[in-house]
């Protein structure tokens, strides 16, 4: 599992790398071509793309660790954030696309600490039960 862990977070550094350096190059256009009001846009994007690749990565590796119940959690935890944290972002901001941008961004954020925890908790788990099987094989 440790090399599966391993391997998964280098795959997704290197992807969020991608999406990064596509994001400078789309931002610089966006700026050489005086589109600058889309810029806030586009960088709610970004922190939404990464973070929501984060998130299918995390549920794909709970999901094959068989903690279904905490995936099921998150997908309805996360459908109802992006909806609590639009219309809030709404009633703040006004009626724009980059208030609801903003709000899937700040749901995927909360749900992605979520994960983090969970999935703390299953390696420390995994780490606690290899531990005792080394220290029983010792006995």
């Amino acid at each position: 599992m440790h090399k599966y862990i391993k391997d998964s977070i280098a795959l997704i550094v290197y992807t969020t790398i991608v999406v990064i350096l596509l994001g400078v190059v789309i931002l610089g256009g966006l700026y050489f071509y005086c589109f600058t009001e889309w810029i806030g846009l586009l960088i709610a994007i970004l922190i939404f793309s990464i973070i929501s690749g984060y998130n299918t990565a995390l549920n794909g590796i709970q999901n094959a660790a068989r903690q279904r119940t905490i995936v099921a959690f998150h997908s309805g935890f996360d459908a109802w954030l992006k909806i609590l944290f639009a219309v809030m972002l709404m009633i703040i901001l006004g009626n724009t696309v980059i208030a609801v941008v903003y709000g899937y961004v700040l749901s995927m954020l909360l749900v992605f600490a979520s994960q983090l925890f969970f999935f703390n908790k299953v390696i420390r788990n995994n780490k606690e039960e290899k531990s005792d099987i080394n220290w029983k094989k010792k006995i």
